[in-house]
């Protein structure tokens, strides 16, 4: 009877060999990028592999930084509407 060891020695060392292939695989799209990113202070995106740098958000709002954010009612009418829902 001839032994199946031969065959399954080959076996595990072909799994063996996907499974580091898949790791570093996934560390080279996933894991490098995604370490250097964080080092640098910057937000990770796993969805596209990117990573994107924060926005301080008086820059969007051409706000001073700690000023109360007001709402500007166009209409006198949705002012006071608000006004007597609110209360």
């Amino acid at each position: 009877m001839p032994s199946n060891i031969r065959y399954l020695k080959y076996w595990f060392l072909g799994l063996l060999l996907v499974g580091v292939t898949l790791t570093a695989g996934y560390d080279l799209l996933y894991g490098i990028p995604k370490r250097k990113c964080d080092a640098a202070g910057n937000w990770w995106s796993w969805k596209d592999r990117h990573c994107y740098a924060p926005i301080y958000l008086p820059t969007i709002t051409h706000r001073q930084p700690g000023e109360p954010s007001t709402i500007d009612w166009h209409d006198k009418k949705a002012a006071a509407a608000a006004a007597t829902t609110s209360k």
